[in-house]
């Protein structure tokens, strides 16, 4: 049902109940008005793979050529000193005064083991890893990303309620509506500056493409989402490849079994209307990262983002975008979307 898909929206009435997604209106961070512009600020590493000849390998280190469990590169949130007493933040805003938009300093790790999932997609639920791959073709998706952009709500707006229903029947939920979505590609043209590699369009712009989210990173923190008295809700996240095979820029996903809490640091995100909260990981050896090789549009999967029944940030799976060497040069730039649904299921 048309009704279904909320124009983005910050809040849903759904008959009795009424989910909020957490606005707090506050000041910004305090980091924002001391005098410490001097301080060196890494910016979020942005795609560029044209330049994949020229950087190597180094970057992604390949046991084999047909071996599907290696290696790769992804940038995690580094060790500050300066997070002891500063919360990370981004300011995804214009502002008159010299101040850095982003705290956030991030580190490469090389050599990031990651396992091939097709084998084995039926250890990994919802209620298991955090995340599923399924078997569902599309029947209302552009083959191009180009289309979705010409036609804008008209192109999209088929495949939300597509999607919503998708959801619904493989959560048995009561109710679950659409308020949010993204469109990404791999496109020199586009460039990112800290911040917008991760979450998004500030702009508000949902049918122009953004670049793929290489930073390591988890949409919602605990504090992003809201208990709802008498019902279980959830925020699950629908990512499916546009192009009929992603080859470039494919998606790493952690096993959120394999977290720790210590890993995770809270950020605010500072827009012109309010302060959000997301979160980004610390590196950990120890993680369980997992990919499926040349994902197909009938290949989506399913991510927990956050859960009302969970009172820490371990709902949510890990995820990022990474440079794979081994794909083809010719391939087509990975196009894919992803859906943002509230979902709400009754308390048993």
């Amino acid at each position: 049902m048309v009704n279904q898909v909320v124009w983005p929206a910050t809040a849903v009435d759904c008959s009795t109940i009424r989910f909020s997604i957490e606005i707090r209106l506050r000041m910004c961070p305090a980091s924002l008005v001391q005098n410490n512009f001097e301080r060196k600020i890494a910016a979020i590493p942005s795609l560029d793979f044209s330049k994949r000849s020229e950087m190597g390998t180094n970057h992604l280190t390949i046991q084999e050529e047909d071996d599907m469990n290696r290696s790769a590169s992804l940038p995690f949130l580094s060790q500050e000193d300066l997070y002891d007493h500063e919360k990370p933040y981004e300011v995804w805003m214009p502002t008159d005064d010299p101040i850095p938009r982003t705290n956030c300093v991030f580190v490469e790790q090389h050599e990031t083991p990651k396992e091939d999932v097709r084998d084995r997609s039926d250890e990994f639920t919802l209620g298991t890893g955090g995340f599923e791959f399924i078997q569902h073709d599309t029947s209302q998706l552009a083959i191009t990303g180009s289309g979705i952009e010409a036609c804008g709500r008209e192109a999209i707006l088929p495949y939300l309620n597509e999607t919503i229903e998708l959801v619904k029947q493989h959560t048995q939920a009561e109710k679950a509506i659409c308020f949010d979505w993204r469109l990404r590609k791999n496109n020199t043209a586009i460039q990112t500056q800290a911040g917008d590699a991760v979450n998004d369009n500030p702009e508000d712009n949902r049918y122009n493409f953004i670049p793929p989210a290489r930073v390591v990173h988890q949409d919602e923190s605990a504090k992003g989402g809201l208990l709802v008295a008498r019902r279980y809700l959830r925020i699950i996240n629908i990512w499916r490849p546009i192009v009929e095979r992603i080859q470039d820029a494919p998606l790493a996903l952690c096993d959120r079994r394999s977290v720790s809490a210590n890993d995770i640091q809270a950020c605010d995100k500072i827009l012109p209307s309010y302060v959000g909260e997301g979160t980004y990981l610390h590196y950990n050896l120890n993680r369980k990262w997992y990919w499926w090789p040349k994902q197909t549009r009938d290949r989506p999967v399913l991510l927990v983002k956050w859960d009302s029944l969970s009172e820490d940030e371990l709902a949510c799976p890990p995820l990022g975008s990474f440079m794979d060497y081994l794909a083809d040069p010719e391939a087509p730039p990975r196009e894919s979307i992803e859906v943002r649904t509230l979902v709400f299921n009754n308390k048993e």
